[in-house]
C-alpha cells in the first residue's frame, strides 16, 4: 500500500560508497535535494555526487528501497524498472518528474513507467 510508505530523497557526496564523504538523507522535498546537491563543493569532491530516492515502509523505517536517480549529469530512469517499491509509488514517480523539470542541465537515458511517460520530459535525451 502506497499510503504506508515513507518518499523520500538522498544526496551524496560520492556516488559509489554513500558514507564517503558528505551525505544527506531523509529529505523531504526536491528542492532542498537540490540545494544539498548545489552546496557540495567540487574542489573537495571524493567521487561523482548523486541524488537518490528512497521508499521506506511507514512501521519499520529501516526497510526501504533505495536507489540513485542521478549520478553526476545523468539522470538513468531505465533502472527504476528494477526497484518495484520505487516503480510503483506515485509520490515517487512524481519527486523523479520534478527533478527532471528542474534539474533541466543533465542528460536523460530512458524514460519512467508507463503511467509517467506522456508528460513531456525536459533535458537531453540520449
Amino acid at each position: 500500500m502506497e499510503n504506508k510508505k515513507i518518499v523520500t530523497l538522498t544526496v551524496n557526496e560520492c556516488s559509489e560508497f554513500h558514507s564517503l564523504g558528505e551525505s544527506h538523507e531523509n529529505i523531504k522535498t526536491v528542492d532542498a535535494a537540490i540545494r544539498a546537491w548545489e552546496r557540495i563543493p567540487a574542489e573537495r569532491m571524493h567521487g561523482i555526487k548523486s541524488m537518490g530516492i528512497r521508499v521506506s515502509d511507514f512501521k519499520n523505517p529501516d526497510k526501504y528501497e533505495e536507489m540513485d536517480i542521478l549520478t553526476g549529469r545523468i539522470m538513468d530512469l531505465d533502472m527504476i524498472h528494477y526497484y518495484p517499491e520505487i516503480a510503483e509509488n506515485k509520490k515517487a514517480l512524481e519527486m523523479i518528474r520534478e527533478l527532471q523539470e528542474k534539474l533541466i542541465n543533465v542528460d536523460i537515458i530512458g524514460s519512467l513507467p508507463d503511467s509517467q511517460k506522456n508528460q513531456e520530459i525536459k533535458g537531453h535525451r540520449r
